[in-house]
C-alpha cells in the first residue's frame, strides 16, 4: 500500500492524508474524536475528512473545515492555545 504525501498538493490541504501529529509550537496533537484534554466546541464530523475509516486514536493534522490557511488540530496537551495549525510543506512544484 503506497504512504500518504508529506505534503500539501494544494494550499487549503484540504486533500492532506500525511502522518504529521504535531502543532507548529511543537504540542502533540489531540485525537479528533476525542473530548479531552481540551472539549471540542463543535462535533467533529467524519465525513469533513479525506480519511476513509478514521478512528478514535487519529491525532493526525487535517483541515475538515477548509481553513484557508491550512491543516491543523487541537494541542493534546491541555495548554493554551486549544488547536494550532501545523507546518506542512508544499510539494515539490505546488505553491
Amino acid at each position: 500500500m503506497e504512504q500518504p504525501a508529506e505534503c500539501l498538493q494544494t494550499k487549503h490541504g484540504r486533500e492532506y492524508l500525511g502522518l504529521k501529529n504535531v502543532t507548529l509550537s511543537g504540542k502533540k496533537c489531540q485525537p479528533w474524536l476525542s473530548q479531552t484534554p481540551n472539549e471540542q466546541s463543535t462535533i467533529v464530523r467524519l465525513s469533513a475528512f479525506p480519511d476513509p475509516g478514521m478512528d478514535s486514536h487519529h491525532n493526525y493534522c487535517r483541515n475538515p473545515d477548509v481553513d484557508r490557511e491550512g491543516p491543523w488540530c487541537y494541542n493534546g496537551e491541555g495548554t493554551n492555545p486549544v488547536w494550532e495549525y501545523c507546518n506542512i510543506e508544499f510539494c515539490e512544484g505546488m505553491n
